[in-house]
């Protein structure tokens, strides 16, 4: 069995040797691969590439994105031949400029040059009809509609157990996130450390497969992909980010998001997540969701790794309370056990500060034990 690294490179091989693309995405059971579809369409489109989605709802899929902002506005379609001549230069014969005039009924081909053109230095044979397709989510070829008469090469890609394999490459590991293996394509893909990435469609792809996909173990990595997204956003993107998070109903699923939008990692040892109470008003959400962040996020870190988590509890006085995860580092535990009010159960401590603002309490907490 091929290692998931390897199918990868497989992918990035084909899609640089193939210049027609056709992109089929299914949200039978990911709400993520219209993200990625588009996000693979905008890196294709820089590769000079003649690429194009199938699906006729992207625009819908992909709200609240305007996906004219990441695509090209003026399409120019590659040269589609159906048929090449090819003259050979042999026997003294050498080719200096050619032209055509087309008339209704004939094309005729003017050629100029020194030397003999024989009948045998010329053929005629119909082009390589071969498209490359690439799937996102499908878990059969079946799931592809409107499939054009072509002859196509298939690259598949997808977490689902019921995929059928279909493709000549299949990168269809159920334990990992689709949005991780587009990410790494499309990072391999750039021809320079400048290029552009599609940094929005990434992102929220990301949230949606994370949160849809819990039974996946969430890693350090994803975090640290998801966090060099959000880097890389522009003022515009973060708006249109912030505004997708404030009108999503479901409290769990929006305050899930802005959790892993705002994790703290440092060099991906260390989780920390600090909430204000301005940041409960502005998500509608409360206290109550705290358990959840421990639960969710506490099973990625190994036995060297932490978990804390700050906020600002919304009572008179108001305080910032914080809770530390940690299996084998008794020192900091102790150190803020000494500097704080705190009680210890198992591998948590549960602590309070004298300070009233999320910042500087996560400021002095890092200097502490960071």
């Amino acid at each position: 069995m091929t290692t998931p690294i390897a199918e990868i490179k497989r992918i990035k091989k084909y899609i640089e040797e193939y210049n027609d693309i056709l992109i089929f995405y299914s949200l039978k059971n990911n709400p993520s691969p219209c993200f990625l579809a588009m996000s693979l369409l905008f890196s294709l489109e820089n590769l000079n590439k003649n690429a194009s989605i199938l699906n006729n709802s992207l625009k819908s899929d992909c709200s609240p994105l305007n996906i004219e902002n990441f695509l090209k506005g003026e399409e120019t379609p590659s040269l589609r031949a159906d048929f090449v001549l090819s003259i050979k230069e042999q026997d003294g014969l050498k080719l200096s400029a050619v032209s055509y005039e087309k008339t209704d009924t004939t094309l005729n081909i003017f050629l100029s040059g020194a030397g003999n053109l024989k009948k045998e230095n010329i053929s005629l044979k119909p082009t390589e009809k071969e498209t490359l397709l690439i799937t996102v989510g499908a878990t059969s070829l079946n799931d592809v509609s409107s499939l054009p008469n072509k002859t196509f090469l298939v690259l598949n890609i997808d977490n689902s157990k019921e995929n059928r394999n279909f493709g000549q490459v299949n990168l269809t590991n159920p334990c990992s996130l689709v949005s991780k293996n587009i990410f790494e394509i499309i990072n391999l893909l750039k021809k320079n450390e400048t290029d552009k990435l599609p940094a929005l469609p990434l992102l929220l792809a990301f949230l949606k497969e994370t949160f849809s996909f819990r039974n996946i173990p969430l890693k350090t990595k994803t975090l640290e992909q998801i966090n060099s997204l959000k880097a890389i956003l522009s003022l515009e993107e973060k708006e249109t980010l912030e505004k997708w998070l404030c009108g999503i109903e479901n409290k769990e699923e929006r305050f899930f998001y802005f959790s892993l939008l705002e994790a703290f990692s440092k060099n991906c040892d260390n989780l920390l997540f600090a909430f204000s109470k301005n940041d409960f008003g502005k998500f509608e959400v409360g206290l109550e969701q705290i358990p959840f962040i421990l639960k969710r996020f506490s099973p990625i870190l190994q036995d060297e790794k932490e978990l804390l988590v700050l906020w600002e509890q919304n009572s008179s006085p108001l305080a910032v309370r914080g809770i530390l995860y940690s299996k084998n580092n008794l020192e900091k535990k102790k150190v803020l056990a000494v500097k704080f009010q705190a009680q210890a159960k198992e591998n948590w401590l549960l602590f309070k500060t004298p300070f009233t603002n999320i910042e500087a309490a996560k400021a002095e907490i890092k200097k502490l034990i960071y």
